[in-house]
């Protein structure tokens, strides 16, 4: 089977020009299905396009190449993201952490990340995303790969460092889910002998 890398920072083709580069890749987490590509143009005012994957012609080393014009990318629907701040849910009461000092309740508050353009369903995957195993934080997603056939995630590009960077590839049956800030590998298992001593 065919496969294609997507990488954050790839440029993208339009049929008269360079719309921009790729900088998140959006992924059902039900069917393992890339669902859509997240473009960022401009300079100083950067705005982030929704792009179907139905729109790809051609995803290549030197690009990903789409069907339509510049123009027509700038209609699709604009890609944000919000983080809000919101009380932990079922915590009625404020917390006084310090009693030392007279200070203000406080209330314990979790933060949500609040996407517009894409479906609340898929998750977001950019180069920011880190990437965990048992160990630790072993890295970020660099890219994604995928079957070209029926564009189902085969596996991550993963880098590590920064002054000598390191890129691995993590297949698909060693991750064993996609959140929103965070790709966590499977525990592995230690190899115990099944030999009579």
């Amino acid at each position: 089977m065919d496969e294609f890398t997507l990488h954050f920072g790839a440029r993208v083709h339009c049929t008269d020009d360079i719309f921009g580069a790729l900088s998140k890749v959006a992924i059902n987490p039900d069917t393992l299905q890339v669902a859509d590509l997240i473009v960022e143009n401009g300079l100083l005012l950067k705005r982030s396009r929704v792009v179907p994957l139905t729109l790809v012609s051609t995803i290549a080393e030197e690009g990903i190449y789409l069907t339509v014009s510049c123009d027509e990318v700038a209609q699709l629907p604009e890609f944000r993201e919000t983080k809000t701040e919101r009380p932990v849910p079922g915590n009625g009461a404020a917390v006084n952490l310090d009693t030392t000092y007279a200070t203000m309740p406080v209330v314990p508050m979790v933060t949500e990340v609040v996407r517009e353009g894409v479906s609340p369903e898929v998750k977001v995957l950019s180069a920011h995303t880190a990437v965990q195993s048992d160990e630790g934080t072993i890295g970020k997603v660099h890219g994604v790969n995928a079957w070209t056939a029926d564009k189902t995630v085969s596996g991550i590009v993963t880098r590590q460092g920064v002054l000598f960077p390191e890129t691995g590839m993590v297949p698909i049956h060693e991750i064993e889910r996609f959140g929103d800030d965070v790709v966590v590998l499977r525990s592995r298992q230690p190899v115990t002998s099944t030999l009579n001593e």
